[in-house]
């Protein structure tokens, strides 16, 4: 099928070697034509102009801004526990001033990874995390569209794309309150990310996932996941990764641990941070605890068939994408079932977002899923905290639907495509980006 918006363009290189073809997106290549028309200033004012509003998009959503993050105030007091002994879990003993109290609800290896927070100055941590945390939303970035990423010619201008896609990501629902919160959605995203794309270097894969998991155990779905796609010496990494950190927590933290594991905390933890029914829990876990009272006692059988069958099914679709080679898509979906079953779900623990938009452009070739992921992306920027029209006729359910229409978005853009689809597993990305190049005769 002819596909009218890709353009076969020649570019000779800054080197004059022989001019080579390369099949780019027009969109891409009609935005490079303008941006080499216009004047230094012009381009560093567009910039400029483009990243204020885009910041001020997302401070009009900050409205829990704070000297130190909730959150962060959290972990820099769990890792300020550790140091001093005491016990962590201890809901009457852990003060959190700037959190008004929430408790510590990860597990106690969580809070030993802490610890560096707690040796410096909260506005230093304050700092550092912010930092870290955008570097994090970068790499994420990247990985999620290399397939169009990596079309575009020189690194300095993937550079360019990602600061600009990082900052259209920025103002969405759960990325908005990733920073504001001091929350650590995007670290545990990365890892994930990282480990499933094997882009970990020496280590082997499935030990990312584990230390996701010892931290915060909702990556343990992907330990399953290893499990479906037969890859069974990554989930026995994961499980090795995850007994080493609980046992070296277990032996500084006992009572700690003993607290977690024998008194049932490791089932609900979040439970103690806020009520299940809370309009901001957008999982299933949510949904039935709102519909509780129409449910006539039948609410834990409801919330555990939908959680059981949308672990189920997002698996089943996730292993035939990882046969297919697109593993981004592949993580998104696992990734979301994490957030759909659990019991309790912020929408900061969605930056899942990030790879599903990616896994649905794919690499910018087709109109129909640009199109798609620019209104996705708009769809995203709908109000967290402050509410909209749907929340106000007293439909609460807003994000949870979002995340629905993403999964069935990468379902019907990557199952259903053929084997011209744009691959992104690490070696798969390699062979694709070389045959487009006419690496390979």
């Amino acid at each position: 099928m002819d596909r009218w918006w890709v353009l076969e363009v020649t570019e000779v290189s800054e080197a004059r070697v022989p001019p080579a073809s390369r099949t780019i997106p027009v969109w891409w290549y009609s935005l490079s034509r303008v941006w080499k028309c216009r004047s230094v200033f012009t381009q560093y004012l567009t910039v400029l102009v483009l990243c204020a509003l885009l910041v001020l998009a997302w401070w009009s959503k900050a409205k829990y801004w704070v000297t130190i993050p909730p959150d962060l105030d959290v972990f820099r007091r769990g890792g300020q526990f550790v140091l001093s002994r005491q016990e962590v879990l201890d809901h009457s003993n852990f003060i959190s001033v700037e959190s008004n109290g929430l408790p510590f609800v990860y597990p106690p290896f969580g809070a030993m990874v802490m610890v560096p927070l707690a040796l410096v100055p909260g506005v230093v941590a304050f700092v550092l995390w912010t930092a870290a945390s955008l570097g994090a939303l970068a790499w994420i970035t990247r990985i999620s569209f290399a397939p169009a990423l990596d079309q575009i010619s020189t690194t300095k201008k993937q550079l360019v794309a990602i600061g600009v896609l990082v900052l259209l990501l920025i103002p969405t629902g759960p990325v908005s309150e990733l920073i504001p919160f001091g929350q650590i959605g995007a670290f545990i995203v990365l890892l994930c990310l990282l480990d499933a794309c094997q882009r970990t270097g020496r280590l082997p894969q499935g030990v990312l996932v584990g230390l996701a998991t010892a931290i915060k155990l909702v990556p343990a779905v992907f330990i399953l996941y290893w499990i479906v796609t037969g890859r069974w010496r990554a989930a026995i990494w994961s499980c090795l990764t995850i007994a080493f950190c609980w046992t070296t927590a277990a032996l500084w933290m006992w009572q700690d641990t003993r607290t977690y594991f024998l008194d049932g905390l490791i089932f609900n933890a979040t439970d103690r941070a806020a009520r299940p029914d809370s309009i901001h829990n957008q999982s299933w876990g949510g949904t039935v605890a709102r519909l509780k009272p129409n449910l006539d006692g039948n609410s834990t059988y409801v919330y555990l068939l939908l959680a059981v069958a949308t672990i189920a099914g997002l698996l089943v679709a996730a292993a035939l994408l990882h046969r297919r080679g697109n593993e981004v898509a592949a993580v998104a979906l696992v990734g979301f079932s994490s957030v759909l079953a659990a019991p309790v779900a912020w929408n900061h623990h969605a930056i899942w977002i990030i790879p599903a938009l990616g896994a649905i452009l794919g690499n910018a070739h087709s109109k129909t899923r640009t199109a798609l992921t620019i209104i996705l992306l708009i769809a995203g920027y709908h109000g967290v905290r402050s509410g909209g029209i749907l929340e106000n006729l007293g439909f609460h359910e807003y994000w949870l639907a979002y995340y629905l229409a993403l999964i069935a978005a990468i379902t019907t853009t990557t199952l259903t495509q053929n084997a011209e689809a744009s691959f992104v597993g690490s070696d798969a990305l390699g062979t694709h980006h070389k045959q487009a190049e006419g690496g390979f005769a």
